[in-house]
């Protein structure tokens, strides 16, 4: 099981950055308790794709926030997973 997680510096959206750490924890505790391989992919991810550089430079010219940001960064992450992968 798979999913994408970056810290906002300082937190967002009503939660603090050791917040939302705790949260991806306690996502990975869930599913690994009934025996899930997991996997939390960064925006170390998302730059192994070819275009990061290019959505990164549209979002910043269109006033998108780090937050909204990571939501698109999240899709680039995913693609470097390949096909055989339980998302």
């Amino acid at each position: 099981m798979s999913t994408f997680f970056t810290p906002v510096p300082g937190g967002c959206c009503g939660m603090t950055e050791e917040g939302h750490t705790k949260l991806v924890s306690a996502w990975r505790a869930a599913w690994e308790m009934y025996g899930w391989e997991t996997r939390v992919l960064t925006e170390n991810d998302a730059r192994k794709h070819d275009r990061f550089e290019e959505m990164t430079r549209k979002l910043e010219e269109a006033n998108v926030n780090g937050y909204n940001q990571r939501c698109f960064w999240r899709w680039l992450a995913m693609s470097s997973l390949g096909e055989d992968v339980a998302l």
